[in-house]
C-alpha cells in the first residue's frame, strides 16, 4: 500500500499536492498516514524538492577545457562557392547583430574542390561581405585547409592520413559536408559558435502557438518540435509572426550553461521550470552539477531539409501528425513540398540524442560549445549532423541539448525533392549510426577516452572478415528495420488506422520496408561505388578511416589548441 502510494508521487511538487492525488487514487489511507509517509521519505532524503534542485551545486561556467569566454565569438558557415546564399547570409545575420549591438567574427569555411575557383570566391564574395557588413571575416578553403594540415600532423606526430580524412573525407562519397564542418571545430576551439548553413536568412519568427513568459521544460530523450506542412515557401514565411529577437543572446542564455544555473536563474526570474519530463540520468546530473549545455537549436521556416518525408507523416507528436493527416489542398502534395515550419514551442532541454531521434536531424543552426571536446564529424556523405548528435549522446552523458522556440528560414537557391524510395533504402549515415547505437552496449573501461574508445570499436568491426561484418551489420539493419515497422504498426493502431488516406500511405511504407528487407542490407545507397562486390571493401575502408580518426581526436584537438595558443588557426583573415 505504502510504496503504490509513493507511485503517485510522479512529478515534483508540495507535499499537500502529492497528498491530496494520492488520497484519491488511494482512499483507504488517511491524509495524515500519507503526510507522514511523505515526510520520512524526504527526511531520508528518498524524495527530492524543488527547493534542493534549485539550490544544486552550479559549476563554475567557465570550468571548460579551454578557459573561454561565455559569449559567442563566432558565426561559422559551410558552404561550397556559393556566393549568392553567403553574400544573403551573411547580410541577414549582420543585420540581427547590428540591431541588438552585438559584436562578432565571421568564419567561412569553403569545400569547393576547385583551387581557382575557391581563391575566386575569396577574393571577390567574401570580400565583399567584409566590406557590406564591416564585420571581422575569416576564411578557410582548399589551400588554407591543406596549410594548416600540415602544422597539425606536428612533424607526422599525428598520422597525416588522419588528417587528411578529417578535412578531406575519402574517395567514396561525392559530399563531403562533415569534413568542412570540421574545419569550423578547428577553427572555433575553446569558444562558442553559431553555425549556420549558407542557405539560411536571419529572419526570426515564432509560431503562433508559442509559449510566452520565458518558462524552461525539461523533455527527457523526446525531441519537442511541432512541425506543420505548407504548400509553398511563402506558405511557412507567412505563417510564422515577425519577431524582435537576439539570435546570439537567445543562443547565449542556455549555450554552455549547467543545468543547475539554468533552473537557477529561471526560478529566479520568476519563471517556471516544468520537469515532468526528467529522467533519473537527469536528475542526477542536475543534483551532482555535472550536466551541461553542449548543443543549441532553434527552429526552422522553409524548406524541410528532410531526407526523406517518412518522418514527418509518422510523427512522434500527436499534434503533428493530426495536421498532417488532415492537410487541405491535397495530403500527398503537400506533404512532398518539403515546405514546413518547424519549433519547439517553449524553451526545452532535453538529452543531446534527442536531436537525433528520427529520420533526420535538420539542424541548420546550431550552437556549439566548442570549450569542450565534442567529436568531429562523420567527413563524408550526407547526414552528418545526426551521426555527431549521437555521438555526442553516447560520448557526453552529461551533455545536454536546448531548442530555442523560434525559427530562421531555410531557403536552398533551388527546389529539392525528397528520396524516391519510399525512404527503405540504407544509406552510409545508417551504418555509422547502428555501430555507435551498439557501442553504447559494450561495458567500457580503461583510461581511453570515450571519443577514442567508440574510435576503437569502429577499428575492431573494420577488421572483421568480410562475411562476418556483412552478417554484423545484417543484424543491426534487421533489427533497425523490425523497431521501424513496430513503430509505425503502434502508431496506426493509436491512431485508429484512420484517415483512410494516411493510413493506407504508412500501409505502403511497411510493406515497402518489409519487401526491402529480403535483400542485401549492407549496400548503402549513397556509397560511390565502381561495383557491388566493392561494398564491403569500401564500408571496411570507411569504418577504419573514422575510427581512426575518433581515436586520434583527443591528441589532435590538443595540438590545434596548442597552435591557437600560439595565435595560428586554420582560417585567414580576409
Amino acid at each position: 500500500m505504502e510504496a503504490a502510494a509513493v507511485c503517485q508521487w510522479n512529478a515534483l511538487q508540495p507535499i499537500e499536492v502529492a497528498v491530496r492525488k494520492a488520497v484519491d487514487m488511494l482512499p483507504s489511507m488517511s491524509s495524515a498516514s500519507l503526510t507522514s509517509l511523505f515526510i520520512e521519505l524526504r527526511e531520508r532524503n528518498g524524495l527530492v524538492s524543488f527547493e534542493q534542485l534549485v539550490t544544486a551545486p552550479i559549476i563554475p561556467e567557465s570550468s571548460d577545457l579551454f578557459g573561454q569566454s561565455h559569449r559567442i565569438e563566432w558565426i561559422a558557415m559551410p558552404t561550397s562557392g556559393r556566393a549568392t546564399c553567403v553574400e544573403r547570409a551573411v547580410a541577414s545575420y549582420a543585420s540581427n547583430l547590428a540591431a541588438f549591438d552585438r559584436q562578432c567574427s565571421v568564419f567561412i569555411a569553403d569545400d569547393c574542390g576547385d583551387q581557382a575557383t575557391g581563391t575566386e570566391f575569396r577574393n571577390t564574395s567574401v570580400s565583399l561581405v567584409r566590406d557590406r557588413t564591416q564585420l571581422p571575416v575569416v576564411y578557410a578553403g582548399r589551400e588554407q585547409k591543406q596549410a594548416f594540415a600540415v602544422l597539425l600532423s606536428d612533424g607526422g606526430r599525428i598520422p597525416s592520413a588522419v588528417i587528411d580524412y578529417l578535412l578531406g573525407g575519402t574517395g567514396y562519397s561525392t559530399r563531403h559536408p562533415g569534413a568542412n564542418r570540421n574545419a569550423i571545430l578547428l577553427q572555433t576551439l575553446g569558444c562558442m559558435v553559431l553555425s549556420v548553413d549558407d542557405d539560411t536568412v536571419c529572419d526570426v519568427g515564432r509560431v503562433p502557438e508559442t509559449s510566452s513568459g520565458g518558462d524552461v521544460f525539461v523533455a527527457g530523450h523526446e525531441r519537442p518540435e511541432e512541425t506543420w506542412c505548407v504548400p509553398e515557401q511563402k506558405d511557412a514565411l507567412a505563417f510564422v509572426t515577425p519577431t524582435a529577437l537576439d539570435v546570439l543572446g537567445e543562443h547565449e542564455s542556455f549555450l554552455g550553461k549547467p543545468l543547475s544555473s539554468i533552473v537557477r536563474a529561471t526560478v529566479s526570474a520568476g519563471r517556471h521550470v516544468n520537469l515532468d519530463g526528467m529522467c533519473g540520468h537527469f536528475l542526477t546530473s542536475l543534483l551532482g552539477g555535472s550536466g551541461r549545455i553542449s548543443i543549441t537549436s532553434n527552429g526552422a521556416a522553409g524548406d524541410s531539409g528532410f531526407h526523406t518525408d517518412l518522418g514527418l507523416i509518422s510523427h512522434h507528436s500527436s499534434n503533428t501528425r493530426s495536421r498532417i493527416q488532415n492537410l487541405s489542398g491535397g495530403y500527398a502534395d503537400v506533404v512532398k513540398s518539403r515546405k514546413i515550419v518547424r519549433q519547439s514551442l517553449r524553451a526545452t532541454v532535453t538529452h543531446s540524442d534527442a536531436l537525433s531521434v528520427g529520420m533526420f536531424l535538420g539542424l541548420d543552426n546550431r550552437g556549439l560549445d566548442a570549450r569542450t571536446l565534442l567529436p568531429p564529424f562523420m567527413p563524408d556523405f550526407n547526414n552528418e549532423d545526426g551521426v555527431f548528435a549521437r555521438t555526442v549522446a553516447v560520448c557526453g552523458g552529461d551533455s545536454y541539448a536546448a531548442h530555442l522556440p523560434f525559427t530562421l528560414v531555410h531557403a536552398p537557391p533551388t527546389d529539392r525533392n525528397y528520396a524516391d524510395d519510399q525512404g527503405v533504402r540504407f544509406r552510409m549515415s545508417d551504418v555509422m549510426l547502428w555501430c555507435t547505437s551498439a557501442w553504447r552496449s559494450v561495458p567500457q573501461g580503461g583510461s581511453l577516452h570515450p571519443v577514442s574508445s567508440l574510435g576503437a570499436w569502429f577499428q575492431e568491426l573494420a577488421l572483421l572478415p568480410i562475411t562476418e561484418l556483412a552478417e554484423v551489420l545484417t543484424v543491426f539493419a534487421c533489427s533497425h528495420r523490425s523497431a521501424q515497422i513496430e513503430t509505425l504498426e503502434n502508431m496506426l493502431a493509436e491512431d485508429g488506422y484512420m484517415p483512410v488516406h494516411w493510413a493506407e500511405d504508412i500501409g505502403g511504407r511497411i510493406e515497402a520496408m518489409r519487401h526491402a528487407s529480403e535483400y542485401d542490407f549492407s549496400m548503402p545507397s549513397d556509397l560511390l561505388l565502381n561495383g557491388t562486390d566493392e561494398a564491403m571493401p569500401a564500408i571496411q575502408a570507411v569504418l577504419a578511416a573514422y575510427g581512426r580518426l575518433l581515436e586520434w581526436w583527443p591528441a589532435i584537438t590538443q595540438r590545434a589548441a596548442v597552435l591557437a595558443g600560439d595565435g595560428i588557426r586554420l582560417g585567414r583573415r580576409i
